[in-house]
């Protein structure tokens, strides 16, 4: 006899893990620091060649663009991480090798 739960599969921990606002919001996020990263990137482009921003400024401006980047890029591994490992883990057993010999789930 074989005991099947539900609550410990991959696809349901998979959906348990979905909730999880780590892993729901991680796209909205990389978005927005994606947007940032431009934003910053063009405001000291323009900063430096027009001569606007003090020297102070553009400093500030360089930090903003390296966080915004940093943070986008680690938001992007999030959603990787959740999309390849999470969402389709790998199977231990495939559907053939369990349908000729069942008795390996045990």
């Amino acid at each position: 006899m074989i005991n099947f739960n539900l609550k410990t599969t991959s696809i349901s921990q998979a959906l348990r893990l979905e909730k999880n606002p780590f892993f729901k919001f991680s796209k909205f996020f990389r978005n927005l620091f994606i947007v940032l990263t431009f934003f910053f990137i063009w405001a000291l482009l323009f900063g430096s060649l027009s001569e606007i921003f003090s020297e102070n400024a553009s400093k500030n401006l360089l930090g903003g663009t390296l966080l915004s980047l940093s943070l986008s890029l680690f938001f992007f591994e999030i959603s990787l991480f959740f999309e390849s490992k999470i969402k389709r883990p790998r199977l231990k057993y495939s559907i053939s090798e369990v349908s000729l010999d069942p008795k390996i789930l045990i």
